[in-house]
């Protein structure tokens, strides 16, 4: 592989990797869904570039970059970045929960379980709500554990079935 062939792949690369760690909507995704488009940009003029000279016309470079934008935004749509935290952070997450007091009131302490931050944390009548970042603009996200028949008590705009008794969770002020 020449290096002009690392230019071409490159920028797809780097949309991928920023992609996938804007992804998760319970984290602070806002600056890194910015980079990701910009790579986005970048990724989208150097293949068009490569279609306009016939030098650069190689089957690596004309599929590489669409099939790694593909594939990035398809397991971010599909959230996978965002199930693999989750799985590997679910035992600690899940004493962090036991471990909250019953009350009414937030409790606005930062705190690390697993791979995530927890800024906010509730734990009201058998439900919990993790706040974990920002979400973006007008938007605060984070998990929440409660039974099914429960839902109706998360204080949330949306909210996705993660695995269990656990969900994640966006609440749009806008």
């Amino acid at each position: 592989m020449k290096l002009w062939h690392l230019a071409v792949l490159g920028p797809a690369a780097a949309f991928a990797v920023l992609t996938m760690l804007a992804a998760p909507p319970v984290g602070d995704g806002f600056l890194l869904s910015t980079l990701a488009g910009v790579a986005g940009l970048m990724a989208l003029c150097t293949w068009m570039t490569c279609l306009a000279y016939a030098e650069f016309r190689r089957p690596l470079l004309l599929l590489g970059p669409p099939l790694i934008a593909g594939l990035a935004l398809w397991s971010s749509t599909a959230q996978v970045p965002t199930r693999a935290a989750f799985l590997l952070s679910e035992p600690a997450l899940t004493a962090y929960a036991d471990a909250l007091p019953e009350k009414e009131s937030w409790t606005f302490e930062e705190r690390r379980a697993g791979l995530f931050t927890i800024t906010q944390a509730r734990r009201r009548q058998g439900v919990v709500q993790l706040a974990t970042g920002d979400g973006g603009l007008l938007v605060s996200c984070g998990l929440a554990r409660a039974p099914a028949d429960r839902l109706a008590d998360i204080e949330a705009s949306e909210i996705e079935h993660l695995t269990g008794d656990w969900y994640t969770t966006c609440l749009d002020f806008d």
